[in-house]
């Protein structure tokens, strides 16, 4: 049985006590994600311990580069969208806005929203880091050139989640194969992977700062209709930020903790929260505001908290804390060659993890970061599961064969 699945029952459990509690304000969309959420922990997740590490691993190798081939034409595709000056907004029948390319001051580009499509961008990155080692002269050309792009979609899509994904990635990445060759943690090895880290995600800065400089001093010789144009290529949401820094994320979390406030034990249920709060609390943030009602706290653990309640809330917590745990425990005992294929699953599971601290994902959603959390997440806990059995078999197999070679030669 693969660890944790207990809880992830029981979580689902939750789910349904928090739906049906709050069945007046509907039901039909809660069914709907329950499946979907049943698919992500059940189906994603879960693994068959009697299975092959290898086979797995085959698996993951499939996805990887499925996935760092999608975001290659969705990260490409954004920079054309943003060189060619597209801007796209559309608003369907609910009032909702869809936007695309270059809105606001960032490059939305193919993406729903740019914080998230550079998390995207990053985990892409990861990926192609990884396949480089066995790649050919050919593909090494393709995974640079995606890797370029990757980070020049974080830079022009302005987003610090992306940077501080960025920054994440590497410190993990590199620490974590620095302690593969010196078995243990110093502190100067912890204060190098740091200054790289740093290093690295100020990459994407610059890259914003060169490109927005190239533009300004091409409309300084230019005409005004062109340089209207290339205003609008102009990478920054100073104005913005200096107004609300964390763009109006704290008054919705602040907001959020009003509500769970209000029903802290089994919670709104996620999909009831606009009515659950109209109906309630119709002067907090989340539905009274100069912006528009917002259907979410983009911040999973909020939207966790206040949707389940502290049930639901402590139900994931001791999940995550358990597989956390028994992961490190373990974490020493591994097949060599596979060291940095568990590198590159826990820095995923990291990357997708904090990009739901900013926009909705791992729970509550049917997204490729969604999806990319569970199934790593299942493969390093299959890893964990199988490794020890693994070994503990070559140690019998070799003192068997030790065994019967003395055996033969005594004869």
């Amino acid at each position: 049985q693969t660890k944790g699945v207990v809880f992830l029952t029981l979580f689902c459990v939750s789910y349904i006590i928090s739906t049906f509690a709050n069945y007046q304000y509907g039901v039909s969309d809660n069914l709907k994600y329950l499946i979907w959420t049943c698919f992500h922990l059940f189906v994603f997740y879960m693994c068959d311990v009697e299975r092959d590490i290898n086979n797995y691993k085959k698996e993951f190798d499939v996805i990887s580069w499925v996935f760092v081939f999608i975001s290659f034409i969705l990260i490409v595709g954004s920079l054309v969208m943003y060189y060619m000056g597209i801007s796209v907004e559309v608003y369907n029948q609910q009032g909702d806005v869809h936007l695309a390319g270059i809105v606001w001051g960032r490059l939305w580009g193919t993406f729903t929203d740019p914080n998230y499509g550079s998390v995207f961008a990053t985990l892409a990155s990861v990926f192609a880091y990884y396949k480089m080692t066995n790649a050919t002269k050919s593909i090494k050309v393709f995974l640079v050139l995606n890797i370029i792009c990757d980070w020049l979609y974080i830079a022009l899509s302005d987003s610090r989640t992306g940077i501080v994904c960025l920054f994440s990635c590497t410190f993990v990445y590199t620490i974590l194969m620095k302690i593969k060759v010196k078995k243990k943690i110093y502190v100067g090895v912890v204060i190098s992977a740091l200054i790289f880290s740093i290093g690295m995600a100020t990459v994407p800065v610059l890259l914003k700062s060169a490109n927005n400089n190239i533009i300004s001093s091409e409309k300084n010789i230019t005409e005004d209709e062109e340089s209207e144009e290339e205003d609008e290529l102009l990478i920054g949401r100073e104005a913005d930020l200096k107004e609300n820094f964390s763009n109006r994320r704290t008054d919705i979390w602040m907001s959020g903790l009003e509500i769970f406030k209000t029903k802290p034990l089994i919670g709104v249920s996620f999909f009831d929260l606009v009515s659950y709060t109209k109906e309630h609390l119709p002067e907090t943030y989340l539905v009274n505001n100069d912006l528009g009602v917002f259907n979410n706290f983009h911040n999973m653990p909020l939207n966790l908290l206040v949707g389940q309640g502290i049930v639901g809330f402590g139900i994931m917590m001791i999940f995550g804390f358990t597989i956390i745990i028994y992961i490190f425990k373990n974490w020493m005992i591994n097949e060599d060659d596979m060291y940095e294929y568990r590198v590159v699953l826990i820095t995923g599971v990291i990357a997708s993890l904090e990009c739901s601290l900013f926009v909705t994902d791992v729970l509550y959603t049917n997204s490729p970061m969604s999806v990319i959390f569970w199934l790593l997440l299942g493969y390093l806990v299959h890893y964990t599961t199988q490794v020890p059995e693994t070994t503990k078999k070559r140690e019998v197999e070799e003192k068997n064969e030790g065994y019967n070679y003395n055996h033969n030669t005594s004869i």
